[in-house]
């Protein structure tokens, strides 16, 4: 059983943070625990900030008998005397539940396009195993068709025929210059980091995003490459930032970094995807190890 905190007073600060020690100190107004209550806080609106890594969540003003226990535990220059750990610990669960329901309904997860119940998300269109490719710079080709039957009867060897956000589209992994026959020639994107070593496959996604949505921290096994039709794009990596604008400059990551993304700007953003993935790896995996620094939220 934790000892209660009923006598301290949090005195100098004019916010509290959670340790995640396991029992009351003596000299701290309180404890908690819980990896995602890394820091909690009350601001001078009484409204309780929980950050857990990249992400924060904000409990508004608190009008119901179910969140006023809550004040019970704001610094004495704010509001009252910290009284249990106790009451810590439900203010903290309470803004861990309303946090990770924030957090499903904005964190992204591609998935295939078999299993599309909306059109916001992340989807699947394509994956194509393309082998070795040819020693010269590689880039990602970007070909419009009237028709499905026309893009087929053009695809070469290392393209593959997408019906993607209401247009028909050849694209096709080949050196620069590369053209098929017919069609509208609409980008050429790279050069493409690769390695002459290694097989490749190639995974084709349509991300339809509205402005503040992510996806969750993750990294590639080879470059990833947008084309952006509508809207705008952050991602954050160790070495900074980079934008993806609708007419802008295109973006390419090289495979291994971890990368945290988030839809930003005021235009829903609407971009196909490549991902030229080392075909011994998957193309995607969760980066646990990695918090980014909210750098596309300044």
């Amino acid at each position: 059983m934790r000892r209660k905190a009923s006598s301290l007073q949090c005195q100098a600060s004019s916010n509290w943070s959670c340790s995640g020690a396991s029992k009351c100190e003596p000299d701290t107004c309180c404890s908690c625990a819980g990896p995602l209550s890394s820091i909690t806080q009350w601001d001078s609106d009484r409204r309780l900030n929980i950050n857990a890594g990249s992400r924060s969540f904000t409990i508004s003003t608190i009008r119901s008998r179910r969140l006023n226990i809550m004040r019970r535990c704001m610094p004495s220059n704010v509001g009252g005397a910290m009284e249990t750990s106790r009451s810590v610990r439900l203010a903290v669960s309470l803004g861990v539940v309303a946090l990770s329901a924030g957090l499903q309904a904005s964190a992204q997860i591609c998935k295939p396009v078999s299993q599309r119940t909306g059109e916001v998300g992340c989807w699947i269109t394509a994956h194509a195993a393309l082998g070795k490719l040819p020693s010269q710079p590689i880039f990602w080709h970007l070909d419009a068709y009237p028709t499905r039957t026309e893009a087929e009867a053009a695809k070469g060897a290392r393209g593959v025929v997408v019906e993607s956000l209401g247009r028909v589209w050849l694209f096709t992994i080949d050196i620069s210059g590369w053209r098929p026959s017919g069609g509208t020639h609409v980008a050429e994107i790279g050069p493409l980091p690769v390695s002459a070593d290694a097989k490749y496959s190639a995974q084709y996604m349509e991300g339809i995003f509205t402005p503040g949505m992510t996806a969750p921290a993750h990294r590639h096994s080879g470059p990833e490459a947008w084309y952006t039709v509508t809207g705008e794009t952050c991602l954050e990596t160790p070495e900074g930032k980079m934008v993806g604008r609708a007419g802008g400059s295109h973006v390419i990551v090289p495979g291994g970094p971890p990368m945290h993304l988030t839809a930003t700007g005021t235009e829903t953003r609407r971009a196909l995807v490549l991902i030229l993935h080392d075909s011994s790896k998957p193309p995607t995996t969760p980066a646990h190890d990695w918090s980014p620094k909210g750098l596309c939220r300044e």
